[in-house]
């Protein structure tokens, strides 16, 4: 218990914890989500679909290669702080691609 109770060592594992949590929870939906969207809305092939997202995965490879070092140098708070900036980003760079799915096909 004295672990739990002592300082900002615990309180950054479960901040760190927690983002992970919901990084990998994320990921797959994202995947999902992608795939069904390309297909559904766009009336792509399973195949298509499957080439449109694999960018993504391939930004997934080169991050699990570069993040250990990365983490080494600069520490895992500013890695995992880097990380969410950058997949903030994406998302507002991806957004606007879904036109009017959220708004209506108006």
């Amino acid at each position: 218990m004295r672990a739990i109770r002592s300082g900002s060592h615990f309180s950054d594992f479960t901040a760190s914890v927690l983002i992970l949590g919901a990084m990998f929870f994320a990921g797959p939906a994202t995947f999902f989500f992608l795939t069904q969207f390309f297909q559904i809305v766009h009336g792509k092939s399973a195949l298509e679909a499957g080439l449109l997202i694999l960018p993504n995965a391939g930004t997934i490879v080169l991050a699990s290669v570069v993040t250990p070092p990365l983490a080494t140098a600069i520490g895992p708070r500013r890695t995992v702080m880097i990380a969410m900036s950058i997949m903030t980003e994406n998302d507002g760079l991806i957004w606007p691609h879904f036109g009017g799915v959220a708004t209506g096909p108006n």
